[in-house]
C-alpha cells in the first residue's frame, strides 16, 4: 500500500491471528504497532512516525 508518498504493509491482527502472535512474541501486546526499519511505535505517535521517517 502507499500513502502519502510512503509505502508500507498493513497486517491485521483481527484477520490473521498469525499477525497478533507475531508481535506477542516480540513482548508487544498494544495495537496499532508501527515499525519502522528496527524501530517500533505503539500507538499513533504522529510526531514520532514522521522523525523516523525523516520527515
Amino acid at each position: 500500500m502507499m500513502h502519502g508518498g510512503i509505502e508500507f504493509v498493513e497486517k491485521d491482527v483481527k484477520e490473521n491471528p498469525e499477525h497478533l502472535k507475531n508481535l506477542q512474541d516480540q513482548g508487544i501486546f498494544a495495537t496499532p504497532t508501527i515499525f519502522i526499519q528496527d524501530t517500533y511505535i505503539q500507538g499513533l505517535q504522529l510526531d514520532r512516525i514522521k522523525k523516523e521517517l525523516g520527515l
